[in-house]
């Protein structure tokens, strides 16, 4: 922790204090040495990137009243891609070869202790022989069967959103299949509410001064929760169908112009996003995922819900917002805002799935352990292939750990793998 960028802007982000709070948010549900490895070489890893040519521009948070620990890049390019491109340009001074379109098959140990690796490379067949594998294949998010042996309860039928790389868990598999052990805690990373049209309207989406209704017209949480993507997911996770509907006003609508777009999505988002919003609003009217009536009962209809229901919903919420208090879910009163009248508008939403976290089990340094929790020969494993370093829900406090985890792993399997 505690990079050259954070000790610029003052931020205190102590080691022991967020490795504190990551084994206390998962109820230490993780490996302890793991995590503290990870998070330790954190700081140094910016300063690594840095020296690679990556420019780092500050640190933000997700969350309010907590440190910035989400480092961003400076330019047009998002910070992962400003990573991989001084990562590229890195190796490509080195005697080192790169190989893309190749697909691995196979791991097996020889006799001799080297691993043999079978593989269409460019849909040519190839051994490769090699004393040292390193599995880092991104993920399960593609492998529904998969992430259904983990998360009974998932459904791809319901109104869940692909929003990363549906990989199909290639390197779990076959990690499995030489007798590594797996981890039985796994991680979803989700956000919501999220939909499938033009993202201009997402700013409506990341607001909390608006209205969540489920299928049945009713109320379900506090609508500040949509700070913590990973919370607001669960939540929506639990309506029916996995689905839930924005509703706001003009009122409503004013007000959210009048905070913007927040420090990440400015960087998201186009610099005319707000004069985009109309065209999208009418857009995704006419596609049936948004609405802009003066009609209450219209707007259930949209839900198609009970419209008593939905009335009931309104009225009760409109009274929280008079007394300035939210009896039921404690929604902070300065985004409580009466929808006392039309236009209203109201869009479609549900779960965004980003990315699998868990899998191999591996020790601090990286090393695959076989199910009696010992080191196979040569075997490595990092990103979020590995296990037993996300709860059931990732934690945002934590700002980016899945692509800082997922380098700092790189970065200590590479360099043990070197040394063993």
């Amino acid at each position: 922790m505690e990079s050259y960028i954070q000790d610029r802007l003052l931020v205190d982000a102590r080691a022991d204090q967020y490795f504190k709070m990551a084994m206390e948010y998962a109820h230490w549900r993780l490996n302890p040495r793991l995590i503290r490895a990870l998070i330790d070489k954190s700081g140094d890893t910016i300063r690594w990137l840095a020296d690679m040519g990556v420019e780092f521009e500050t640190a933000l948070h997700h969350l309010p009243k907590l440190p910035e620990v989400f480092h961003v890049t400076k330019g047009p390019v998002g910070t992962g891609r400003a990573v991989m491109n001084a990562i590229k340009s890195t190796l490509a001074a080195l005697p080192v070869e790169v190989v893309t379109k190749a697909t691995v098959s196979e791991l097996k140990l020889n006799a001799e202790g080297v691993w043999n690796v079978t593989a269409q490379i460019e849909e040519k067949p190839a051994v490769i022989e090699t004393k040292r594998v390193i599995i880092a294949t991104g993920g399960f998010a593609g492998d529904y069967e998969m992430i259904r042996r983990f998360i009974p309860s998932f459904d791809e039928n319901e109104t869940i959103l692909n929003m990363g790389i549906r990989h199909q868990g290639d390197g779990i598999k076959m990690a499995e299949g030489i007798g590594a052990a797996i981890g039985d805690t796994v991680a979803l990373e989700m956000a919501a509410p999220k939909y499938r049209g033009r993202p201009v309207l997402g700013m409506f989406l990341s607001k909390p001064n608006t209205l969540w209704v489920n299928r049945r017209g009713e109320r379900f949480a506090d609508e500040g929760l949509v700070y913590n993507f990973s919370e607001s997911a669960n939540v929506v996770w639990r309506q029916p169908g996995k689905e839930c509907y924005v509703v706001f006003n003009e009122d409503i609508k004013n007000a959210i112009y009048k905070m913007g777009p927040d420090p990440v999505e400015q960087r998201a988002m186009p610099a005319d996003a707000i004069e985009k919003i109309p065209a999208a609003i009418k857009h995704e009217t006419e596609n049936g995922l948004a609405l802009c009536t003066d009609s209450v009962e219209a707007a259930a209809d949209f839900i198609g819900c009970d419209k008593t229901v939905f009335m009931d919903t309104i009225e009760a919420y409109n009274d929280s917002c008079h007394k300035g208090y939210d009896p039921i879910f404690a929604k902070d009163r300065k985004y409580l805002i009466p929808l006392q009248s039309g236009p209203y508008y109201v869009i479609k939403a549900g779960v965004g799935m980003i990315a699998t976290h868990g899998g191999i089990i591996t020790d601090e340094k990286m090393q695959v352990l076989d199910t009696n929790r010992r080191p196979i020969k040569g075997l490595y494993a990092a990103g979020i292939d590995v296990g037993d370093v996300d709860s059931d829900t990732y934690q945002l406090a934590l700002s980016g750990h899945a692509f800082s985890f997922s380098i700092n792993g790189g970065r200590i399997a590479g360099e043990n793998a070197a040394e063993d």
